[in-house]
């Protein structure tokens, strides 16, 4: 699996994979909230970074009590 790093649109990557989530999330009494800054771009491997995305979030729901809340924070800070 060799890595292929490009730009790509990080905030709808992380959208769309988070996405998948928020239905398991609902029935395992669980909240999922998303706050992810619009049109972020990122250079990396994107398939490296859905697949990330998905073990954080499945570990998340795996390893919380119920009705517990799960937040999902994207944002670019300022650097100086």
């Amino acid at each position: 699996n060799k890595t292929q790093m490009i730009d790509f649109p990080l905030s709808e990557v992380i959208s769309e994979t988070a996405a998948s989530f928020q239905a398991l999330a609902r029935t395992e009494s669980k909240q999922l909230t998303l706050k992810i800054q619009p049109m972020l771009s990122f250079y990396g491997d994107e398939d490296n970074i859905r697949r990330l995305t998905s073990i954080l979030l499945d570990n998340a729901l795996k390893y919380s009590d119920k009705h517990s809340f799960i937040y999902l924070n994207i944002e670019k800070k300022r650097t100086i």
